[in-house]
């Protein structure tokens, strides 16, 4: 019993060790990452604000593990995004710097609309500028929501099965939100009163 308790203490010990390596490797990114960010509130055009969760966040680790790679996913969606419009992606506040600098360079440089916007800035500020907001299991959807904007939600989540967002069953189906959102056919959800308090529960 006691070398199994010394095995959990160890594996406990090494995972908080990691953590926190990767908390200082952060840091140290988000000086460069800063760099790449531009003001989300100086680009007048259409867009699409892509809000990332933490990258513990068990919305991501259990709920879709397939989205974990963020600038591999933004690679992917990036081709869908409808002309006209440029992909705002905003990494989340309390995690700046957690997307792979050399990477997110790379998909910066590949697709000139695609733009990482400051996560300092307000969330609220930044939706209200937006034509569409793009989730994956996170509460941007509540701020979404209150200023009218279309939802699109990757993964299963918490408002999986609600009338709350748009939900992008796959690639094919988000280039057809997104082609509907370029038509002026993707409208915001409006969700019961029920189906918000039973999400947010």
């Amino acid at each position: 019993i006691s070398s199994f308790i010394l095995n959990i203490f160890s594996r406990t010990k090494r995972r908080k060790a990691y953590f926190y390596l990767d908390r200082l490797k952060n840091f140290f990114n988000s000086i460069l990452i800063s760099s790449l960010e531009e003001s989300a509130l100086d680009i007048h055009c259409k867009s699409i604000l892509f809000t990332l969760n933490t990258p513990y966040d068990s919305q991501i680790l259990v709920r879709a593990p397939e989205y974990q790679s963020f600038c591999s996913l933004i690679d992917l969606i990036a081709p869908l995004v409808p002309i006209g419009y440029v992909l705002l992606v905003r990494e989340h506040p309390a995690f700046h710097g957690m997307l792979n600098f050399s990477e997110i360079k790379k998909v910066l440089a590949k697709y000139h609309f695609v733009k990482l916007v400051k996560s300092s800035e307000s969330i609220s500020s930044v939706i209200q500028k937006s034509s569409c907001v793009l989730i994956i299991n996170n509460t941007s959807f509540v701020d979404a929501a209150l200023h009218g904007k279309p939802i699109i939600s990757l993964g299963r989540g918490y408002f999986s099965n609600s009338s709350v967002t748009h939900e992008a069953k796959d690639l094919r189906h988000l280039r057809y939100l997104f082609d509907n959102l370029a038509k002026s056919k993707l409208n915001s959800v409006e969700a019961p009163a029920r189906d918000f308090q039973e999400v947010l529960a």
